[in-house]
């Protein structure tokens, strides 16, 4: 087998792929909230519009309710947004992306 051959899966006896014993812990779960008020939200968006997609968020009184991906025909932000949001992504980069 090639060193660059894609390794196989560990599977129990039934074929169903199972996790390795020396599994890492999943990532801590982050909040929607936290994603864009850091700028990334629209960093990320900017990216997408390339490809005609989005994530939307549905905010109300409370907070966001819920986030979705969707298509668009929409292309990059007002540039003010994004400087706004870059400015944000600063301060979460030097602060330690904590």
């Amino acid at each position: 087998m090639s060193a660059n051959a894609p390794q196989e899966l560990p599977r129990d006896k039934d074929g169903k792929i199972r996790e390795p014993a020396s599994s890492p812990a999943a990532p801590p779960k982050k909040q929607w909230s936290e994603f864009r008020e850091t700028g990334l939200l629209l960093f990320v968006n900017t990216f997408l519009h390339i490809f005609g997609w989005s994530i939307v968020v549905s905010i109300s009184d409370t907070g966001i309710e819920t986030a979705y991906p969707a298509r668009t025909e929409w292309k990059g932000f007002p540039e003010s947004n994004t400087d706004e949001a870059y400015r944000k992504l600063e301060i979460y980069i030097k602060d330690g992306m904590v």
